[in-house]
C-alpha cells in the first residue's frame, strides 16, 4: 500500500533529560549528553551535515557506541500520562488505514453504501447537517454530476474533504486534469493525477503513537461512532503534526548510485551513522515516538517504528570497510575523523496498514521488518559520528526519520480538535 507525502510542521527539537560535565569540546557530539553544542565535524563525506544532524530530533543525546543498547521495543505507551484510563487495557501503539485518497480518505463509507462515513457522522453530531442519502462513485463517467449533488446535500466537513483534501476533487471535475486523454478515470498517472498511494500515513503514524486506540463505540449527540470512525476521526485531526526530521526527502523515482558521494545526499540518507544514534536513544534508552519513511525513493511509506535489534556490530578494518561499501582500496577515505569502524546489521520494526473495523487491533498482528547493513563510523573517544551503508543496502534504506513534538490540528476547517478529543476519552473510559 502506498501514501501520500507527509505534511509536518518543522518545529524545535524535543528535550531529553541530561547533564554536562568538563569533558573537552573536541570530545563533543552536537546534542550530546555530557557536552555543549559544538559545529559538525569536517569528516570528508559520512561526518553528518545539518538536516542529518540528529541534534535535530533530540538535545542530550547518547554517543558512545558502548553505552548504546544493541535492542530496543515500543512496550511503554507514549501517552500513558495524558490517557491513564487506557493504560493496561489499548497497546502502545495501534495499526489503521491510511485512508487512501482514490478512495474517498476519511469520507469513505468503510462500512458500505448505506452507512454513513466517518465525517459524514461528524457533520450530523458536531455541524448539526443531516447530509446524503447516498454516496456517489468517486470517478468515472457521470461523476462530476453526481457529486455535484452531492455536495449539495453533503455537511460541511464532508464536503471540504471532497472537494479539497489531497485533490480528490480532480478525480470528478470533468477535467482532464493531467493531460493523458482521460477524464475522471484511470489513465498514466493515477485517476487524473491522484495516485493510489496519497492517503493519511502522515497523519497515522503520529496518531497511533500519542493517542491510544479507541477500545469501544461511542454514541455522542445522537450518533454512534464505531472504532473504525473515531480512528480515522483521529487521522483526520493529525492532519497536521508539529515535528522534528532527520534526513532529506528523495524525489527520484530511480537512485543512481554514486560510491564516491556524500553519505548525507537527499538520496543516500538518512546517514546511517545518526540513524543509529537515534534509533538507540528513542527506542533503547528512552520511550519517545519515531516515524520513518521506509522507502529511499519518492514515493514516501510513513510507518510507525516499534522495535530494532543490531544483529552484528563488528570492528573491521579500512579494506574490509570500503569493500563494503562497494568501494576498493586499504585506506578509509570518507570520513577521516573517524578512528574506529564497525560492521553493523540493523532489524527494523514497524507497523503495518491494518482495515477499519468495530473492534481495536493494536498492533502485533501488523508488525513487519527491515533489514540494514552499514559502516558506522566511531571518533576517538568511542563516539558515533557517522556513517555509510554498504552496497546491499544503498538503494534499500530508511529515506527519512521523524518524531512528533506534541501539537497537531486538521486541515479540514469544519473539524473540531476538541471533539475528537472528547470522542477518544469517551472510547478509551470504562463502559
Amino acid at each position: 500500500m502506498k501514501r501520500y507525502v507527509l505534511g509536518l510542521t518543522l518545529l524545535g527539537s524535543i528535550h531529553l533529560v541530561g547533564c554536562a560535565d568538563t569533558q573537552s569540546k573536541a570530545d563533543c557530539q552536537p546534542g550530546d549528553a555530557e557536552c555543549n553544542s559544538r559545529p559538525v565535524g569536517d569528516g570528508k563525506s559520512d561526518g553528518w551535515d545539518d538536516k542529518n544532524d540528529p541534534a535535530v530530533m533530540a538535545q542530550h543525546l547518547e554517543y558512545h557506541l558502548e553505552q548504546l543498547p544493541k535492542k530496543g521495543w515500543r512496550d511503554k505507551p507514549v501517552w500513558k500520562d495524558t490517557y491513564p484510563e487506557a493504560v493496561g487495557k489499548a497497546e502502545s501503539v495501534w495499526a489503521d488505514t491510511y485512508w487512501p485518497a482514490s478512495q474517498g480518505s476519511h469520507n469513505a463509507r468503510w462500512q458500505g453504501s448505506d452507512v454513513k462515513s466517518p465525517l459524514e457522522k461528524y457533520d450530523v453530531a458536531f455541524n448539526n447537517a443531516p447530509g446524503c442519502d447516498t454516496q456517489p462513485a468517486m470517478y468515472g463517467t457521470g461523476a462530476k454530476a453526481n457529486w455535484d449533488t452531492y455536495n449539495q446535500c453533503a455537511g460541511p466537513a464532508a464536503k471540504w474533504q471532497t472537494e479539497n483534501y489531497e485533490e480528490i476533487g480532480l478525480m470528478h471535475n470533468g477535467i482532464d486534469d493531467d493531460g493523458d486523454g482521460t477524464i475522471d478515470d484511470y489513465g498514466s498517472d493515477g485517476i487524473d493525477g491522484v495516485q493510489g498511494w496519497w492517503g493519511s500515513c502522515h497523519a497515522w503514524t503520529p496518531a497511533s503513537q500519542l493517542v491510544p486506540e479507541p477500545q469501544h463505540a461511542v454514541t455522542m449527540n445522537g450518533v454512534t461512532f464505531e472504532i473504525g470512525d473515531i480512528k480515522a476521526l483521529i487521522q483526520n485531526a493529525f492532519d497536521r503534526t508539529s515535528a522534528v526530521m532527520l534526513g532529506g526527502r528523495c524525489n527520484a523515482k530511480e537512485i543512481t548510485h554514486d560510491v564516491h558521494g556524500s553519505a548525507n545526499d537527499d538520496c543516500s540518507d538518512v546517514n546511517p551513522g545518526a540513524m543509529h544514534v537515534v534509533m538507540t536513544n528513542f527506542l533503547g534508552i528512552n520511550t519517545l515516538p519515531l516515524v520513518e519513511d521506509r522507502t529511499a525513493n519518492y514515493q514516501v511509506w510513513n510507518q510507525p517504528v516499534v522495535g530494532y535489534e543490531i544483529t552484528k556490530q563488528d570492528k573491521v578494518d579500512a579494506a574490509t570497510a570500503m569493500k563494503c561499501i562497494g568501494a576498493t582500496g586499504d585506506t578509509y577515505t570518507y570520513n577521516t575523523d573517524a578512528t574506529d569502524l564497525y560492521e553493523v546489521r540493523m532489524t527494523v520494526s514497524y507497523v503495518v496498514e491494518g482495515s477499519p473495523g468495530t473492534s481495536p487491533i493494536g498492533y502485533r498482528n501488523n508488525v513487519s521488518t527491515d533489514d540494514y547493513h552499514y559502516i558506522l563510523e566511531v571518533g576517538s573517544t568511542g563516539k558515533v559520528i557517522g556513517g555509510r551503508y554498504c552496497s546491499d543496502a544503498e538503494n534499500n534504506h530508511i529515506d527519512f526519520l521523524w518524531s512528533p513534538t506534541g501539537s497537531w490540528h486538521p486541515s479540514n476547517p469544519n473539524v473540531d480538535v476538541d471533539n475528537i478529543k472528547k470522542l477518544i476519552k469517551a472510547a478509551v473510559a470504562p463502559q
